[in-house]
């Protein structure tokens, strides 16, 4: 393992990928076996869905091949790529999963969830006085960084956007990753991570619990309504509730998403989280063939 450690990031991604591969291509076979050698197949077009993403994992767990290949017949189809502004996507023939969703940056988040919920984190650096977050307006950066507020001008390609309170101690703070299956709610992964690295991807511990926990049933409705405006119906939104006004805030959605974070997730074991993820992927899985 140290000497993992001590490869080039680009190489430890490839052996990590390859891994991934080892461990769940033979489940994907077993799956078709059992099937009675009936394959399921899903249409991600124009990528595939890399190893490491939920995506791939849930597929391969319950027998779904991938191809981005439009000649081949398919189950059902998801337009996969990973950008933050997506090439428009072609006709496939067929209904596709997260086709209305071509724009996720985060300027198109705040419009909206200002349209949604009639209020957003998005501020006028140059007349808002007080902390506020500067990030790149481009997904899955990770360089949020805390000015204050008034400043000369606003740097193109950024967003602006309140400091929202999410402390839950001196030295934590929480983020609610919200699942989305067939532009449904179900799941919440309320995820921690040190104050100091409050803009990083590095969480310290995790919980997967039903979405009802965190959300009202308001709220609920206005988070499937913010789905249906970005055209999101499959992915995971980055949620943060702010303490001082106990308003809820969708700051970043993932049309690709990453994971399931299984080692950081304290209240169940890496089984029990792919069986609850599982539940709600087989429905929109269902309600989304032809």
């Amino acid at each position: 393992m140290a000497d993992l450690v001590k490869l080039p990031k680009p190489l430890r991604k490839a052996l990590r990928r390859l891994r991934l591969r080892c461990e769940y291509k033979p489940r994907l076979w077993a799956r078709i076996v059992a099937n009675g050698f009936r394959p399921r197949r899903v249409l991600a077009f124009p990528e595939v869905p890399l190893p490491n993403t939920t995506f791939y994992k849930l597929c391969h767990l319950h027998g779904f091949s991938l191809t981005r290949n439009p000649a081949l017949p398919a189950d059902l189809a998801i337009w996969w790529e990973d950008a933050t502004v997506r090439r428009p996507c072609p006709a496939l023939g067929q209904r596709v999963l997260n086709q209305g969703c071509g724009d996720i940056s985060k300027s198109r988040v705040d419009a909206v969830h200002a349209e949604v919920f009639g209020y957003s984190a998005a501020i006028d650096p140059t007349t808002y006085v007080g902390p506020c977050v500067r990030k790149s307006d481009r997904n899955a950066v990770h360089d949020g960084t805390v000015l204050e507020a008034p400043i000369g001008r606003a740097e193109p390609g950024f967003v602006y956007q309140l400091l929202l309170d999410n402390r839950v101690s001196d030295g934590l703070v929480e983020d609610l990753r919200l699942y989305v299956f067939g532009g449904r709610v179900p799941l919440c992964c309320r995820s921690r991570r040190k104050l100091a690295e409050r803009f990083s991807n590095d969480v310290v511990e995790a919980f997967l619990i039903d979405a009802r926990e965190v959300l009202s049933e308001e709220e609920a409705d206005r988070v499937q309504r913010f789905c249906r405006g970005m055209g999101l119906d499959y992915g995971e939104l980055d949620a943060v509730r702010d303490a001082s006004s106990g308003r809820l805030y969708v700051v970043d959605v993932n049309n690709t998403p990453f994971g399931p974070p299984a080692k950081v997730i304290r209240n169940l074991d890496r089984g029990q989280v792919f069986q609850t993820l599982s539940r709600p992927f087989l429905d929109m899985m269902s309600s989304s063939v032809g």
